[in-house]
């Protein structure tokens, strides 16, 4: 996931981000974040966001001119506005905004609207294309157990087959929602919702595949599960 935060008071930007960090890491997943004062650079940048928090009230292009830019990139951006007066509301409802934030930053509310944008990510349906020897195959995210390198390959292991894929256990990192898709070990991205056993060095998927849990990743494992299993 990646997130934005563009403010012209860069201190107010530091202080979102640390928020929306720490409540995102609190619940087992880290994000990619970009901090900006500069509205006219995001204007022009071709980048794709997940989650915006935009201030309305900044030159050359307010926030409610670049949250349409940067719908026009990703429709399905979540988003929400920050000013210090309730003028634009209208506006900004027009835009789908999930949160309409007021200054000074009032924590609760915003893990409130953070609790909504990862309810909305675990909900949200996503299937993939993948080549498999020669041929285009659609599949549900949601019906993938397990991804394991093998060889210069990776191995996408569904609850009904298998599939041979080109693409790196990366990419598939990025293509898949990170509130469900956590890498236990480097060589392997499993679909938390398919764990029916975990132990501190291994995790059971659908009651027949054993994947390990690296020393490494154990703690950032733990927390990503408990959170995982806290929220279904």
């Amino acid at each position: 996931m990646r997130i934005l935060i563009c403010d012209d008071e860069r201190a107010f930007a530091d202080e979102v981000a640390s928020c929306v960090r720490r409540h995102f890491e609190a619940n087992g997943f880290d994000a990619a974040y970009d901090v900006c004062t500069d509205s006219a650079a995001v204007f022009r940048s071709p980048a794709r966001y997940d989650v915006a928090f935009l201030d309305i009230e900044m030159q050359p292009h307010n926030g409610l001119e670049l949250a349409r830019r940067l719908q026009e990139v990703n429709p399905k951006i979540i988003l929400f506005m920050i000013t210090a007066h309730n003028q634009y509301l209208d506006d900004a409802l027009d835009l789908r905004v999930m949160r309409y934030l007021q200054k000074p930053l009032d924590p609760v509310r915003l893990a409130a609207g953070l609790d909504k944008v990862i309810e909305r990510m675990r909900q949200e349906p996503c299937s993939i294309v993948l080549e498999d020897d020669g041929e285009r195959v659609r599949i549900d995210a949601q019906d993938i157990v397990y991804i394991e390198i093998v060889g210069r390959h990776t191995m996408v292991v569904t609850t009904d087959k298998s599939y041979r894929s080109g693409d790196s256990i990366r990419t598939w990192s990025s293509r898949l929602p990170r509130t469900v898709f956590v890498m236990p070990h480097a060589s392997f991205l499993i679909n938390a919702a398919h764990v029916t056993r975990y132990a501190r060095d291994a995790v059971t998927l659908c009651g027949k595949y054993t994947v390990p849990v690296s020393y490494r990743k154990q703690s950032a494992f733990r927390k990503f599960f408990i959170a995982y299993t806290r929220s279904i």
